[in-house]
């Protein structure tokens, strides 16, 4: 619109009055006049706006001086007649002028203003339609890329996407590749794994001293507040889907919930373990992906097996010697015939009694490796396991302690190594996911474990799992709120999930475990808990 600043016009307004006056500037949706005349009366502005709605035509009455008078007139052609303040008829009810009559187009304005700007007019014609077609054929793209390839010296061997391509041979040299044939996998990843051998033989660092743990004075991870502690009192836990508290148990009551399961219900820790394991494992294929197509070792495209391209993912678990180490096992045997790779760090000496290790532990440890799971025994075991597969941990999960034991109450070596092993832990660039509650914390206050009494001059120092994911079984410990109370644990630090276990609802009817008695599972087995303050 600005192009017709200097033309008069005449406007038609919404209102039915009609104005003339020429066009000084349009600014936004304002159209501005100058020497402004109301047809039918005797009205005279010396400048006038009006607002592009209130208009309902506009005719051009008048050209421009300059234009008239050719100084800068548009370019004609044979046969165009120069259009005349009396030919020139112009409306728009849409508020854009073009001549009609006159056949002043917008093209040859323009061509006015690159005139204005320094650009010849001459070279470019707007009247017309550009020719792709024509043009395209001029470009000789076989001779461009011929040129390109006389002049390309590199190996292709030595290129990027050389190091993918599965190689062909020369009797049958591929040139187009398939989507899966476009990257490298190890297609007998399964027979590689089975023959990965842990070395149980190795103990170098079979008798690892507690020295070492205090050479380097370990001291408590930062978050730990060192204000007075807050009560736990002062936190909620609650389902996600409700903002109503749920009870919480002791250690104790656990204890005797799954004691009443066997006794009165035949619902003994066998039956447990294998229950707790399903809900885990399946909580656990959800956090490494799902569905994704990285579990297993087919992909079905157009009917045709065509093998997993991704490598499966790989954690590792560790067991202690109690029932959370028992249901630990269990869920790597899961997890194994899911096609995940999994490696089970027992804290036991591999060339110990079988007596040493429960009954439950020990027969669980027996379906783990016949499943194909990697059991070690220290730490050299376990990195020379990780050196010989070709991705890394994704996941640690902490069956160490659970609900029933306390890092305290291994001796000597044992705690040794179990020090050693959780600061190794924590320095992984993966999340850790505790049973119950995370190693080294007591299950019974959610303090942290005084491991005074290995070194007098510090009394208030120990490690513990830095968990992200801490997932109850059965019902959730009381303590976990004194995590935060302690500031062990900070709202939104972990994301709390409770299994489905199995037990038998009518126990929580029965006595101090009544106040349990409510329904905790409907049509889930597992299900996500929340924390806040109940000052929030």
């Amino acid at each position: 619109m600005s192009a017709f600043v200097g033309y008069k016009v005449q406007l038609d307004l919404n209102d039915n009055v009609q104005l003339k006056g020429v066009i000084s500037n349009v600014f936004e949706k304002t159209l501005n006049l100058d020497d402004v005349t109301m047809v039918g009366s005797d009205k005279v502005f010396k400048s006038f706006s009006v607002d592009g709605n209130q208009i309902k035509d506009l005719v051009v009455i008048d050209l421009p001086a300059k234009l008239k008078n050719g100084k800068k007139g548009v370019n004609k052609k044979k046969g165009a007649n120069t259009p005349t303040a009396s030919s020139a008829n112009i409306r728009s009810p849409t508020n854009s002028p073009r001549l009609l009559n006159g056949q002043l187009k917008k093209s040859k304005i323009k061509k006015q203003q690159n005139q204005n700007n320094n650009f010849s007019s001459d070279e470019v014609d707007l009247d017309t339609d550009f020719d792709f077609q024509s043009n395209l054929a001029k470009f000789d793209k076989s001779s461009v890329f011929a040129e390109l390839s006389l002049n390309d010296n590199t190996d292709p061997s030595s290129r990027l996407v050389g190091h993918n391509k599965i190689n062909s041979t020369p009797s049958t040299p591929a040139v187009n590749y398939d989507n899966h044939e476009m990257v490298k996998r190890e297609s007998n990843w399964e027979a590689n794994w089975d023959s990965i051998n842990a070395n149980t033989n190795d103990t170098s660092n079979k008798h690892e001293s507690l020295s070492n743990y205090q050479q380097r004075q370990q001291s408590i991870p930062s978050r730990l507040s060192t204000s007075t502690p807050l009560s736990g009192s002062l936190f909620a836990m609650t389902l996600e889907s409700s903002k109503s508290p749920l009870p919480l148990c002791s250690p104790i009551n656990l204890l005797e919930i799954e004691r009443l399961s066997q006794d009165e219900y035949g619902y003994d820790s066998s039956l447990i373990v294998e229950n707790a394991s399903r809900g885990l494992s399946g909580l656990i294929i959800q956090l490494l992906g799902g569905t994704t197509g990285r579990m297993g070792n087919n992909i079905i495209i157009d009917g045709n097996n065509r093998g997993n391209v991704n490598s499966p993912p790989m954690i590792l678990i560790l067991v202690g010697n109690n029932r959370t180490g028992a249901k630990a096992l269990a869920t790597g045997r899961q997890l194994t015939n899911h096609g995940i790779r999994v490696i089970a760090f027992l804290i036991n000496d591999s060339d110990s009694d079988d007596d040493e290790l429960i009954k439950i532990v020990s027969k669980q440890l027996t379906l783990f490796e016949k499943f194909g799971g990697k059991p070690v025994f220290n730490l050299n075991q376990l990195k020379n396991i990780l050196n010989k597969v070709d991705s890394p941990l994704e996941l640690i999960v902490d069956g160490l302690q659970g609900f029933d034991t306390n890092l305290s109450d291994l001796m000597d070596n044992e705690l040794a190594k179990a020090i050693n092993l959780i600061e190794w832990c924590n320095k992984q660039h993966c999340n850790k996911l505790s049973i119950d509650i995370p190693t080294g914390l007591d299950a019974g206050s959610g303090q942290l474990t005084n491991l005074g009494k290995l070194d007098s001059t510090h009394q208030e120092e120990g490690v513990f799992i830095d968990a992200k994911f801490i997932v109850s079984m059965g019902l959730p410990l009381n303590s976990l709120l004194n995590l935060y109370g302690y500031g062990i644990i900070h709202t939104g630090d972990a994301i709390h999930y409770l299994i489905d276990i199995g037990l038998p609802k009518k126990i929580l009817t029965k006595g101090s475990l009544r106040k349990f008695g409510r329904q905790w599972f409907t049509n889930e087995w597992c299900i996500k808990l929340e924390v806040s303050s109940k000052e929030e």
